[in-house]
């Protein structure tokens, strides 16, 4: 029985770190490419927009400052 509260303690504490993974991301969550440049459409949570288009998604946009971000708007 031990085991088995263990294994699913194991379980459920890897699933929430997957998730806080997801939160962690950086950069443009959806983008368009347009000739050489790529144009973002959405950053992702906890992220603004800093250019709509150039080179690389993950320089587009950059996480919002401590406090400033709502998770419901």
């Amino acid at each position: 029985m031990v085991l088995i509260q263990w294994l699913m303690s194991l379980a459920l504490l890897t699933q929430s770190c997957m998730s806080s993974l997801d939160q962690a991301e950086v950069g443009c969550k959806t983008w368009r490419q347009e000739g050489d440049n790529v144009c973002c459409d959405e950053c992702h949570p906890g992220n603004r927009l800093v250019r709509q288009c150039g080179p690389r998604p993950k320089q587009l946009c950059t996480p919002c400052e401590t406090g400033t971000y709502t998770h419901n708007p």
